[in-house]
């Protein structure tokens, strides 16, 4: 089945019909009767044919190995269907591998009875027909979100073919804030499945956002801060060999063309900021989690990943990549779950990498070249923080808070399910150089400064709705651990943290 070279199934069925019924006439003895003087025919009498009759045990064959009665909703080998007959019985005599037992009369429209055979029909012959590979739609996935001023709307579509080993997806983005536009994001992304090693190559042109040190005094309003947008465009290439079950090794290799510019409250290109970079990386990753209606429920993932660059060049970038993931999921009783997620990050050398902290999980379900957004630290805003080397923990507790909503006006519809959590993030941010506070955390009732860099914590409590589309409604405090918390901060996205 996996070459796909076997007959159709109706052939096989007219063949395994017309073979039993020569079974099932058994008779005593091997007989053929043939004319001892041949008269040729005359005009109304068809020419003579063989008639054969075999001599048959009474007990039928038995099948031997993984032969498979193609009568009982088996799956023979094509080896054994097209396995030549036993030497001992006559040249006509043709019998389907492992044969037994009638077929049942809407599995046979075939007399049982004798069959006379043609002079070019002693040979079973099987048609084979070579598998083509062909993509198919599998189906779109739409995912929203709203972050601190920023709109994300995110549609994804995927294909593939009968066996799974052909996957294509294709991703577009659209972010925007009330003062920004945004150029056309899309990624396209080819894996093959066919062997034990699985490929992946990308292309890509994506745009990311977010809010930069920079205040603007413009008139009429408030002191705004600016939001800048790293345009990146590449192509990935990408080969993950699983070592068993749970565990795989990636290769990946990264292209990727970057430009940073100031698009609010006022646009400023930089033509400086174009940069260009080839990452090699290598990961061991471990995957054992089970899914279940509030997502991840058991098991645990965690990946270990380094990489360099290839400096070719003033205007590439040069740097080292180190970043380690670590995911624990416990079920608690029948339901709950407890998600604790360890984190960290760090891009080394002269031309370093600044990602960004704050906020919820800022969603990208097509993994561009450098994702330079990390989270969640919920009770700050987007991008609160950044740095090249990022800390962060989280805990969160998952349990069923509801379960089928069913409303009767304005029409009848359900909300299936909402879930709630109860959550805590840590998690800082710094640079290279930079004086470091580990304790005690930052005091939510003090100005955020950029030296000492301080650990910053938040506590807080989630509903997720599914409606249509997973809500998540978050309502997070900042804290320093010592009784000093700031007022609630919402957050609204779609999906899961983490």
């Amino acid at each position: 089945l996996y070459r796909m070279a076997m007959p159709e199934w109706p052939d096989v069925k007219r063949k395994d019909a017309q073979l039993l019924a020569r079974v099932d006439k058994v008779a005593p003895q091997a007989q053929v009767a043939l004319p001892v003087e041949a008269e040729p025919p005359t005009e109304a009498e068809p020419p003579a044919t063989e008639t054969i009759a075999i001599e048959m045990p009474s007990v039928r064959p038995a099948v031997e190995g993984d032969a498979v009665l193609s009568d009982q909703g088996g799956t023979p080998s094509l080896g054994e269907v097209s396995t030549p007959k036993d030497p001992d019985l006559p040249d006509d005599a043709v019998l389907l591998a492992g044969a037994s037992g009638l077929l049942s009369p809407t599995e046979s429209q075939e007399p049982q009875a004798a069959v006379q055979l043609d002079a070019d029909d002693d040979e079973l012959e099987l048609r084979r027909r070579r598998y083509t590979p062909k993509l198919e739609f599998d189906g779109i996935s739409v995912q929203m979100g709203y972050f601190d001023g920023f709109l994300s709307s995110i549609a994804q579509l995927s294909m593939s073919d009968l066996l799974g080993n052909h996957s294509l997806v294709l991703a577009t983005d659209y972010v925007a804030a009330q003062d920004i536009s945004n150029d056309f994001n899309f990624a396209a992304s080819y894996k093959y499945y066919g062997k034990r090693p699985t490929y992946r190559v990308s292309i890509f042109n994506w745009n990311q956002y977010f809010i930069n040190n920079r205040n603007f005094l413009v008139p009429g309003r408030p002191p705004t801060r600016g939001i800048s947008r790293l345009q990146q465009r590449g192509a990935l290439a990408n080969a993950s060999y699983p070592l068993d079950l749970y565990r795989r090794l990636d290769l990946s290799y990264t292209y990727v063309g970057e430009q940073q510019e100031q698009v609010s409250p006022f646009y400023e290109p930089d033509s400086t900021s174009v940069t260009s970079t080839h990452l090699f990386k290598t990961a061991y990753v471990h995957d054992s989690i089970t899914y279940g209606l509030l997502g991840a429920t058991a098991g645990k993932r965690y990946f270990l990943s380094v990489g360099r660059t290839l400096n070719l060049g003033s205007a590439m970038r040069s740097f080292s990549h180190l970043e380690f993931d670590y995911r624990h999921y416990l079920r608690l009783g029948r339901w709950s779950v407890l998600g604790l997620r360890a984190y960290s990050v760090g891009s080394l050398g002269r031309d370093a990498l600044e990602y960004n902290l704050g906020g919820p999980t800022w969603y990208l379900p097509f993994y561009t070249g450098f994702n330079l957004n990390t989270g969640p630290l919920r009770g700050y805003q987007f991008s609160a923080f950044s740095g090249s080397r990022v800390l962060l923990t989280n805990a969160e507790l998952r349990v069923p808070f509801v379960r089928g909503i069913l409303f009767g006006w304005p029409g009848t519809f359900l909300i299936p399910a909402v879930d709630g959590s109860l959550f805590v993030d840590v998690g800082m941010a710094w640079d290279k150089g930079d004086e470091i506070d580990l304790w005690p955390f930052h005091n939510p009732h003090a100005a955020l400064t950029s030296s000492p860099r301080q650990v910053h914590a938040s506590v807080g409590f989630g509903l997720l709705v599914y409606f249509l589309l997973p809500m998540n409604f978050e309502f997070a405090r900042q804290m320093d651990l010592q009784g000093n918390f700031s007022d609630f901060k919402f957050h609204f996205s779609f999906g899961r943290s983490f």
